[in-house]
């Protein structure tokens, strides 16, 4: 038996009261009480219904702000490290200032580095590699960014995943790409992260 004020922040007595729920009648998610919603789908208070009941999507809550001083392009945050506590997880960002900053997950501590001048012009892509290719033996990592200079960059970064936040951080560009003619938009990372490609305003994909 349900009551009639059932409402998506109510749970049957076997479920979970620190979780909320949402509830479901036929095709349509409940939002409001199972009589009001009972009475504007015209169907009878006596009438027998299913009610299903899923986890409710939790609205996301801001944590920390990041500020840059452009319009901000590029976002990634980095897979789950190999070895090391799981929250860390660093994330890049790039902006059209021409900086990529390196910030520690997931409260977006620092940023621990700014590269300044990664890329003439703005940053336009960044992504971390996975696997075994993107994370060194010293726990390093590997990040690929692309900009408006026509170029594509590889950085190794060191000290990224440092759980106390006082470990230093550095980085170095290992290699750039270039074979673009315009502005590089996006990168993309095989899974294993042993093969990238990049595709640009000039119609290329390299």
């Amino acid at each position: 038996m349900l009551p009639n004020a059932l409402s998506s922040h109510d749970l049957p007595a076997f479920a979970d009261p620190a979780r909320p729920f949402d509830f479901i009648i036929g095709e349509h998610l409940v939002r409001k009480s199972l009589k009001q919603h009972l009475l504007d789908h015209q169907l009878s208070t006596e009438s027998n219904v299913v009610v299903e009941y899923v986890p409710a999507v939790v609205p996301l809550e801001q944590q920390k702000a990041a500020p840059h001083d452009d319009w901000v392009s590029a976002v990634d945050v980095a897979p789950l490290p190999a070895h090391g506590p799981p929250g860390a997880m660093p994330v890049a960002s790039g902006s059209y200032d021409g900086c990529v900053r390196l910030w520690r997950g997931p409260q977006l501590s620092g940023p621990v580095a700014l590269v300044s001048g990664a890329h003439a012009g703005g940053v336009t892509a960044a992504k971390w590699l996975p696997g075994v290719h993107g994370a060194g033996a010293d726990g390093s990592r590997l990040l690929l960014t692309a900009g408006r200079d026509h170029v594509a960059r590889l950085w190794r970064c060191e000290g990224v995943d440092g759980g106390d936040g006082g470990d230093a951080v550095a980085v170095t560009a290992v290699a750039s790409f270039a074979g673009h003619t315009d502005t590089v938009e996006g990168v993309a990372v095989s899974p294993s992260g042993s093969a990238a490609a990049t595709c640009g305003w000039d119609s290329a994909v390299l």
